[in-house]
């Protein structure tokens, strides 16, 4: 994917006012079919505010215990947790990961199937680097994760990993 022109930047920002749309703009999706560690996005060309970013679970997740969480690794720096670990064994098919941007709080699958509550609570701020997702044991599933964000300068941008 490349970077947003100028031109699609200030149609987003009109269907933004128009259509009263608070999340940003979506990067493609990331799918991870082995729950463990996997880098999901890479922020590239200048810091992103993060609106929401969320897991939908396409594979039930196996019944065994993994602890998961979500961390960004600026270029250059060291691991920084985004949310806390929570086990997410047996996480049914349909259901969402989510995080509400505090750190303290725990990564969450949402309570109903096929329904994501968002965007962040805390929107984030995060710099040119990486968003991986953290497990404690490999387990079996399969999740495919979605990030919507706002640029904070121009060639700001955030793609798959």
């Amino acid at each position: 994917m490349t970077g947003v022109t100028k031109r699609q930047r200030g149609q987003h920002v009109f269907d933004k006012i128009i259509t009263g749309s608070i999340y940003g703009y979506p990067a493609a999706p990331k799918a991870v079919t082995s729950i463990v560690s996997a880098d999901l996005f890479l922020i590239k060309n200048g810091p992103v505010r993060i609106r929401a970013i969320l897991g939908h679970i396409t594979t039930v997740i196996q019944t065994s215990a993994n602890s998961l969480k979500l961390t960004h690794t600026p270029t250059g720096g060291a691991a920084v947790d985004l949310c806390a670990a929570a086990d997410m064994t047996g996480s049914a098919q349909h259901k969402f990961l989510v995080i509400t941007g505090t750190k303290a709080n725990a990564i969450a699958a949402s309570a109903d199937l096929g329904v994501a509550v968002g965007p962040l609570a805390t929107p984030l701020i995060v710099l040119p680097g990486k968003i991986s997702l953290h497990g404690t044991h490999t387990t079996t599933g399969a999740v495919t994760w979605y990030v919507f964000y706002d640029p904070l300068t121009d060639d700001a941008v955030v793609e798959p990993a």
